[in-house]
């Protein structure tokens, strides 16, 4: 392996270009005779453009709308359809009923099929509290022993299922 001019007899020195800046020597840790071109992130305006990427399987395999305007995106689940952009309608399966105002529309591929993912803006009540609050004290006799007096057995699950293990 090439060193620097101390650590080995055959030190050569060349012109310096502007810009570019002296490599460390891997021998003895110094700044050696040899220089190095800069690379993207040292360059005085920044960042430059990266290399190309490569297609890769799960890199474009989704798309968003962000924030859609009422007239950009709609959802009509009456009749299970979706509206969107440069798509048209499409008919979907709900897992659930969409409740509030719909923000943000991510359409994904896996394993062949597509899924869209809706997120929603609405307003949510506080939940009532009822009932006083219980301390919790974790035992090892005992499983748990709450602050009124009463506690809770072990469940002795491995022992329960020692036969089947």
């Amino acid at each position: 392996m090439p060193g620097c001019a101390s650590c080995s007899p055959s030190g050569a020195t060349a012109p310096i270009p502007s810009g570019w800046r002296r490599r460390r020597c891997i021998r003895c840790n110094r700044r050696s005779k040899t220089w190095s071109r800069p690379t993207a992130a040292s360059s005085p305006s920044g960042p430059t453009a990266h290399g190309p990427r490569f297609k890769k399987k799960g890199r474009s395999d989704s798309f968003r709308y962000p924030d859609p305007n009422p007239t950009q995106s709609k959802l009509d689940q009456t009749h299970s359809r979706l509206f969107l952009p440069k798509l048209g309608w499409i008919r979907h399966r709900t897992s659930r009923e969409v409740l509030g105002v719909v923000k943000n529309v991510t359409v994904r591929q896996s394993c062949g099929k597509w899924f869209v993912s809706i997120q929603t803006e609405r307003e949510v009540e506080p939940p009532i509290l009822q009932g006083g609050a219980v301390g919790i004290d974790m035992g090892v006799k005992r499983f748990a022993t709450l602050s009124d007096g009463s506690f809770i057995k072990p469940l002795h699950s491995f022992r329960q299922h020692e036969a089947r293990l």
